[in-house]
């Protein structure tokens, strides 16, 4: 798992990933991180539009990436004027090691 402290590398590899498939992101939103004993989840919602072979090509290389993701929820919608042109809303989580020094920051706390 990477370290929580890569995710804005991460953030940025989604987005670069999005690009190189002709994609245009139009939001990125963090959610509500969960956090469990040997990992931290954060979830991404994501925006974009483009044609939908870029966006299948998008999911497929997202799959290869190095890294566990896991897409817990996709919206796909036909621009009906655009022949093969959608917009997409997805969440995707990525899995993070815990930060050590803010388990140890919590557990100081308490």
């Amino acid at each position: 798992l990477p370290q929580e402290r890569d995710f804005d590398s991460i953030l940025r590899e989604l987005w670069e990933l999005a690009q190189r498939n002709a994609l245009t992101t139009k939001t990125v939103r963090t959610l509500k991180s969960e956090r469990g004993a040997a990992y931290s989840e954060q979830p991404i919602q994501m925006s974009m539009t483009g044609n939908f072979e870029g966006f299948y090509q998008f999911l497929l290389e997202l799959e290869k990436l190095p890294r566990i993701t896991r897409v817990t929820q996709m919206n796909l919608q036909k621009i009906n004027d655009h022949e093969g042109q959608m917009t997409a809303t997805l969440t995707v989580s990525i899995f993070f090691e815990p930060d050590p020094s803010a388990a140890q920051r919590v557990a100081g706390a308490e």
